[in-house]
């Protein structure tokens, strides 16, 4: 019974270990940090913020198949955060499947209609695509969803512009 008391005075909880492993990786010890998060969801299987950090280091360290499988967990335990939606597509276009990319996105947008970056970010694999059309209306639903959006001004002024609609750039 003693022994036992002392081993839990000692464990660490899934809080804990997710903490540590942000630390891990704010530090850049991405190898502690994964174990980290590993541990944190041992102890807590539906750890939401545990898989997805750890899908983010593990893409950082070139494992996108690990990446993907957290990814996708993240998603099943918790279908209304966007986040792992968004690494999904942004793995898609890294790898050049842009029409997978898009795909994501579309679903994305109809998850999450509200998704200023959903339609930025599918804009710029439309652009990546020639689909100059199709990426300024992204953009603009983009501009009108974050008005403060710097970044997407200038992707539309860069479409118009390319586009010879100077006026508009």
């Amino acid at each position: 019974l003693a022994l036992s008391s002392i081993t839990n005075a000692f464990s660490q909880t899934a809080k804990e270990y997710f903490m540590k492993g942000s630390n891990n990786d704010n530090g850049g010890r991405k190898t502690e940090a994964i174990a980290d998060f590993t541990n944190a969801i041992k102890l807590n299987p539906k750890y939401n913020d545990a898989y997805w950090r750890r899908a983010n280091i593990k893409k950082e360290l070139g494992d996108i198949d690990g990446a993907i499988a957290d990814y996708k967990t993240a998603i099943k335990i918790d279908p209304k955060n966007i986040n792992p939606y968004l690494n999904l597509a942004d793995i898609k276009s890294e790898k050049e499947d842009y029409t997978g990319a898009i795909a994501d996105y579309s679903k994305i947008i109809t998850l999450f209609p509200k998704s200023s970056t959903a339609y930025s970010e599918g804009a710029m694999v439309k652009i990546l695509l020639k689909d100059l059309k199709g990426a300024l209306a992204d953009i603009n639903k983009a501009i009108l969803l974050d008005p403060k959006d710097d970044n997407a001004y200038l992707i539309r002024g860069k479409l118009k512009a390319e586009q010879n609609d100077l006026k508009g750039a």
